[in-house]
């Protein structure tokens, strides 16, 4: 079974505290994510300055309507807020193994 993962990496704005952004993703992920058709998984990575959000998707249609979503929703607008918006690249992966 195939599954579509979702990456995007970025970096916090300058003045954005940890503590602070990790509230604002927390209530983005109850209230925009979780809520998605298709949602599986998802964990916030760091290292250094970037960051990584990596989203499990059942589907690549899920992911891409979940995104296509995202651009209204105002838990994900606050959580793009926290962004330095030259950082942000956003990729779907299909997942064709698992090994």
């Amino acid at each position: 079974m195939s599954y579509v993962v979702e990456l995007a990496l970025f970096k916090l704005k300058e003045g954005v505290r940890e503590e602070d952004f990790l509230h604002v993703s927390d209530k983005f992920q109850k209230g925009f994510i979780k809520l998605q058709k298709g949602y599986i998984k998802r964990e916030l990575l760091v290292s250094g300055q970037t960051w990584a959000d990596y989203i499990v998707w059942e589907t690549m249609e899920d992911a891409q309507n979940a995104a296509a979503a995202f651009r209204t929703d105002k838990y994900a607008i606050e959580y793009m807020g926290c962004f330095q918006q030259p950082s942000v690249s956003l990729n779907h992966y299909l997942v064709l193994s698992n090994v």
